[in-house]
């Protein structure tokens, strides 16, 4: 029994605290993690509508080609059930085809096999928005 006593002061303590610390630790990881995997991928806590526009507005900076007539735009629109962004140019004496593919908010790629699928569509923004 004294040989239990001793093992139980010099070992059992110092093992409960070790486990403990890495209770502690595996919680704060956990967490951090569910918080970082909730927040959408590339948006820094703005909205997907926000985020995406903001970024075409940086890449249409570099634009020559924006006039009335010939425009390039950011619509959204839902496809299959997600919310799809895509980018096309409006120019009223082309012929343009609608675009192949789409971005989900998180920057996913989706083909867009037919377009009469695609609802909701709106403009969000145009390189004359600037």
């Amino acid at each position: 029994i004294t040989a239990i006593k001793t093992i139980n002061r010099y070992y059992y303590k110092p093992i409960v605290s070790i486990i403990m610390k890495m209770l502690k630790s595996t919680l704060i990881l956990l967490t951090a993690t569910a918080f970082f995997a909730c927040q959408k991928s590339g948006t820094s806590g703005k909205s997907c509508d926000d985020y995406w526009i903001a970024k075409k507005k940086e890449e249409w900076k570099a634009l020559s080609s924006c006039s009335p007539e010939y425009k390039h735009y950011l619509g959204k629109g839902v496809y299959q059930g997600t919310v799809l962004y895509y980018t096309s140019v409006s120019c009223v004496a082309c012929d343009v085809t609608p675009p192949e593919y789409g971005m989900t908010c998180k920057g996913d790629t989706i083909r867009v096999a037919n377009w009469s699928e695609v609802t909701d569509n709106k403009i969000l923004a145009t390189c004359g928005d600037r």
